[in-house]
């Protein structure tokens, strides 16, 4: 977890309270204060109609600037105090806006003030105030550059470029690739794709030129291979080097932040793009989707556009994916010994004899993809002393040694049957280091989960502990256990031989694995060893089982945790974009422990490396709740602290476009809601989109009786800030003496109880918005 900035770094503000914790952690909110109302009437009220004594409710200040103020409508002001005055533990002023607003629309609004931009704009079925103030709007589509920038101390982010579809409220990012990325595939050391013959000889290759040709006559090209075949290396060759450009031009990932393919939501740009819809579903690659992505790819080539899209084999082209079949081109994997040859050179030389020893000979010519050649190179170039029949063995997952236990051949005097050895394996694998008890543990609750559970008589009369550890080809050492030491990775690779061999029962042993990381009687260590081998493992192999179920199971009993596995996940290259996409799935499905788990990672480090890819998911989870939801309060409040230029560019994006929505209104109540967030949103009140916008979103809030109780403690939150000095006194005033003005739907949710209510700034709030309401009025009337 991200610890709050320390005061050494003035760019990240970070006072907050005495009662409030610091960012990044849940929030405590205050209690929701209920409003009391009352109908009744004053029986002084004649007298006060008829001019005769002031009440003692006229004379504290507030009110008597009111009533002092307008002698030409000296009868309205007194009907006003006389309706406003009554039995001392109540104080309730709706009655007296009626009267003082009869003559106005059902708003409250005067009849003639539209042409005056002070005057409130009231909510309507057409559209919100802060649209009809706006000079002329955008198109739907337009690119808003979030840039955070660092003085002094603390890191700085480079800009992100996002294109915001309007009309979904969803986006497309624009990720540049790394100058090292891109300079590799455009080197020497680029091998490209081949396809061996027969007979054993390997042509000329010519797949790179009909992609290259493909792209420059129709400037798109989609290719067709299964992930880790070398297709993202091949299509950063081909924008590297299309027309022959001179200059190496920027190349874009285009990641895509929408529920399903939508070409509104890509850029309008001009640029080179990779747009990668491995993960999008069959159902997901409409006819419709498919026939404008050809258009979109296609249709701007003469301007400068170039765009490449990776795509998963299939055994025919369905009939919604037609349109794209004249650009598609089946990709094969590049030459398994020229790619390993050229990263050994790199890295190790002295290892390059190796290559001829015959050693690796089969594994070159089973032709894998080049994500594997890339790991063969690497467990070589990082071997130290190991021989190469070693790093053979490791690079095929040590499967002589795992088929020989499975088997149970390596001990002979094993009495047991082979589940209860096989579960033992298992156990040793995903626990590996662990003390044997937590071991045995596991396995029993395994063969329990397959319905061969272990009775007193079995435990009693059956083999003992260390002769199951033996069976399971495990080794005690300094009181834990684990798999051969002297065999690199091989933990890892029982359990992938675990979820491919059988994979017909994946579920239940996915769900056993998952039970062993979250069992809260595990110790920390443990827990911590189990997830995170099942992580490596989910994310490496692209298992979306696995990560839902300990995202789901590790929210419950070990948040911080799933919290931290994710985190990394999402943040690492090889596992960045496949890990992202899934928290966004996560951000608008309906499961709550997905939804408090995204709520989580994105109120962290995600959020403060990655702070647009965390808000657009903030935003789907912002559901309107009865109580204060901490978490999200938690989550803002980090984003505001350490990411506010990016979090207000995209709260006005949201008020722009989706300003009355209900997720939207919930991003304004976590935000407010929280000392950090209170001093963000009243810093930003300077921007005219920010004022007009949150003014609107608070009282589409007022006509939500749901979300009224939240709002009195946000007001109580604020006011107590002012009190205290946190919170400029002025602006606070102005703003919500705007947004609680008479007529407005809700605004009698201000009021309270007693003459202390009169003196407090609540009372000063409802008077001030009193005050502006006269003073439009006579304006108005002159």
């Amino acid at each position: 977890m991200i610890e709050p900035a320390s005061e050494s770094e003035p760019q990240r503000p970070q006072e907050h309270g005495p009662n409030e914790p610091a960012p990044i952690q849940h929030m405590a909110v205050q209690s929701v204060h209920s409003v009391g109302e009352s109908n009744a009437t004053d029986p002084a009220a004649d007298e006060i109609a008829a001019g005769e004594a002031v009440p003692d409710l006229v004379d504290s200040e507030p009110l008597r600037s009111v009533y002092m103020s307008a002698d030409s409508d000296a009868v309205s002001l007194r009907e006003l105090v006389s309706d406003a005055h009554v039995a001392e533990e109540h104080v309730v002023l709706a009655v007296a806006v009626d009267a003082l607003l009869e003559a106005s629309d059902s708003h409250g609004v005067p009849s003639d003030a539209s042409s005056d931009s002070s005057v409130l704009k009231p909510l309507d079925d057409a559209g919100s105030a802060a649209a009809a103030s706006e000079p002329d709007s955008e198109p739907d589509g337009v690119s808003l550059r979030f840039e955070q920038r660092s003085s002094g101390s603390g890191p700085a982010f480079q800009a992100n470029v996002m294109h915001v579809s309007y009309g979904t409220g969803e986006y497309v990012k624009l990720s540049r690739v790394s100058s090292v990325e891109l300079s590799f595939a455009l080197s020497d050391d680029f091998v490209g794709p081949f396809q061996r013959q027969t007979d054993g000889t390997v042509p000329e290759d010519t797949q790179f030129e009909v992609a290259e040709t493909l792209l420059a006559e129709h400037g798109m090209v989609v290719l067709v291979a299964s992930a880790g075949t070398g297709r993202r290396t091949l299509a950063l060759r081909l924008l590297g080097r299309a027309n022959g450009a001179e200059v190496v031009p920027d190349v874009h990932d285009l990641e895509p932040q929408w529920k399903a393919p939508d070409t509104d939501a890509l850029p309008a740009d001009n640029g080179r793009f990779i747009l990668d819809l491995t993960d999008s579903t069959a159902d997901e690659l409409t006819a419709v989707f498919c026939k404008k992505l050809v258009a979109y790819g296609t249709e701007q080539k003469d301007q400068g556009r170039r765009v490449v899209v990776l795509l998963t084999p299939q055994e025919q082209v369905r009939s919604a994916e037609e349109p794209l079949r004249r650009f598609m081109l089946s990709v094969s994997p590049p030459d398994a010994r020229r790619l390993v040859e050229g990263l050994v050179r790199r890295e190790r030389p002295d290892r390059l004899a190796d290559l001829g020893s015959g050693v690796y000979d089969n594994i070159f010519a089973s032709q894998p993809g080049a994500s594997e050649l890339v790991r063969l190179a690497q467990l070589i170039s990082t071997a130290g002393d190991r021989s190469p029949a070693e790093i053979r063995d490791e690079y095929q997952g040590w499967s002589e040694h795992i088929a020989s236990l499975l088997t149970v051949t390596h001990d002979p005097t094993w009495q047991g049957g082979v589940l209860e050895a096989r579960a033992m394996i298992w156990a040793g694998a995903l626990l590996n280091g662990c003390q044997l008890r937590s071991v045995v543990r596991a396995a029993d609750d395994l063969l329990q989960r397959l319905g061969k559970s272990r009775r007193p008589a079995d435990i009693l009369g059956g083999p003992t502990a260390r002769q199951r550890l033996k069976a399971g080809g495990l080794q005690e050492s300094d009181s834990v256990v684990a798999h051969d030491r002297t065999k690199h990775g091989l933990p890892e690779a029982i359990l992938r031989n675990m979820l491919e061999t059988f994979h017909t029962k994946g579920d239940v042993l996915t769900k056993w694995a998952v039970a062993v990381a979250a069992d809260k009687d595990a110790s920390e260590s443990e827990a911590q060893g189990a997830a995170t081998a099942l992580f490596d493992l989910a994310v490496s192999h692209r298992h979306v089982e696995i990560i839902r179920e300990l995202g789901s199971e590790l929210a419950g009993s070990r948040l911080s945790l799933a919290v931290d596995k994710l985190t990394e996940a999402a943040l690492a290259p090889e596992s960045g974009i496949f890990t992202r996409n899934l928290l966004y799935r996560w951000a608008t499905s309906t499961s709550e422990d997905q939804r408090q788990l995204v709520i989580a990672v994105c109120g962290g480090r995600l959020g403060v490396e990655k702070p647009d890819i965390a808000l657009t998911r903030l935003w789907w989870t912002a559901e309107l709740t009865a109580k204060p939801d901490k978490t999200l309060v938690g989550a803002f409040s980090s984003l505001v602290t350490y990411q506010p230029m990016v979090t207000l560019e995209a709260l006005k994006a949201w008020f722009k476009a989706k300003g009355e929505d209900p997720k939207t209104l919930g991003v304004v109540i976590a935000i407010a809601d929280s000392d950090l967030g209170a001093r963000f949103l009243v810093e930003g009140l300077a921007e005219s989109a920010v004022g007009a916008g949150l003014r609107v979103a608070w009282q589409a809030l007022l006509t939500r009786t749901d979300a009224r109780g939240l709002l009195s403690g946000v007001v109580d939150r604020w006011c107590e800030l002012v009190a205290r000095g946190d919170l400029p006194e002025e602006q606070v005033l102005d703003f919500l003496s705007d947004v609680y003005a008479p007529g407005i739907d809700g605004s009698e949710t201000l009021f309270g109880d007693g003459h202390e209510f009169v003196a407090s700034f609540r009372g000063r709030i409802l008077t001030r918005a009193i005050e502006k309401r006269v003073e439009r009025r006579l304006t108005a009337e002159s």
